[in-house]
C-alpha cells in the first residue's frame, strides 16, 4: 500500500464519470498518528468551467485531477479516517532471496510486514456542486465520493445533490468505506 490517501468528488452520468473536486493529499501515517480520528471537513477544490472552453481542454483536465492546480472552491466533506491491523490468522508471503556469505553464521533477518485495513466514514458533503457546469439547466448532479490508495479504491452511494430543497448543497451518506486488508 502507499502512503498517498487521495479523495474525488465524482459525477456519475451516462456518459462518462467526471472529477468534480480533488482535495490536497493526506499521508496514510498522519492517519497511523491518529490525526484524523475526530470528524473534520475535507475543502474540495475543482477546474473553472468558462463558457468557451469544453471539460476536453488539456488545462480543465489538469485542473480537475491535480489538486495543486485546481483553483475553484466545489464544498466540503465531514469526514473521519481510522486504520487497523489486519486481525486475520493468514500471514503475508514475501518470497525474500538471501545470499549467506562465506564464514556468516548471523540469522538471516525477513523483513516483518503487517496488513492494514483503511477506513473511512463518510459523513456527508456541504457547499456541493448542485448541477454540472456543463448540463442542461435543471438537472441535478449525481456524485459520489471515490477514495484512493494506490490502485486499491472505494466509493460511497450515488446520491443526487440539490434534491433536498432547503439545503441545496448538502449531501448525506453516513457510509462506512474499508480499503486494503489483503
Amino acid at each position: 500500500m502507499t502512503n498517498r490517501i487521495e479523495f474525488r468528488l465524482m459525477d456519475r452520468d451516462t456518459i462518462a464519470d467526471e472529477i468534480v473536486g480533488t482535495c490536497p493529499i493526506v499521508d496514510f501515517r498522519q492517519v497511523q498518528d491518529n490525526k484524523y480520528r475526530a470528524p473534520f471537513w475535507l475543502p474540495l477544490y475543482g477546474a473553472t468551467y468558462p463558457e468557451k472552453m469544453t471539460y476536453s481542454s488539456d488545462l480543465l483536465k489538469r485542473q480537475a485531477t491535480r489538486n495543486s492546480e485546481a483553483t475553484t472552491y466545489r464544498g466540503s466533506l465531514l469526514m473521519s479516517l481510522t486504520e487497523a491491523m489486519n486481525k486475520d490468522k493468514k500471514t503475508m508471503k514475501l518470497k525474500v532471496r538471501t545470499q549467506r556469505l562465506k564464514g556468516d553464521n548471523l540469522p538471516v533477518k525477513r523483513p516483518s510486514l503487517t496488513q492494514y485495513i483503511f477506513k473511512a466514514l463518510v459523513f456527508s458533503g456541504s457547499d456541493l456542486p448542485t448541477r454540472s457546469p456543463l448540463a442542461l439547466p435543471l438537472i441535478t448532479q449525481d456524485i459520489s465520493v471515490k477514495i484512493s490508495i494506490g490502485s486499491f479504491y472505494a466509493s460511497t452511494d450515488i446520491v443526487k445533490v440539490g434534491s433536498n430543497e432547503k439545503f441545496p448543497g448538502l449531501v448525506v451518506w453516513n457510509q462506512l468505506l474499508s480499503i486494503g486488508g489483503g
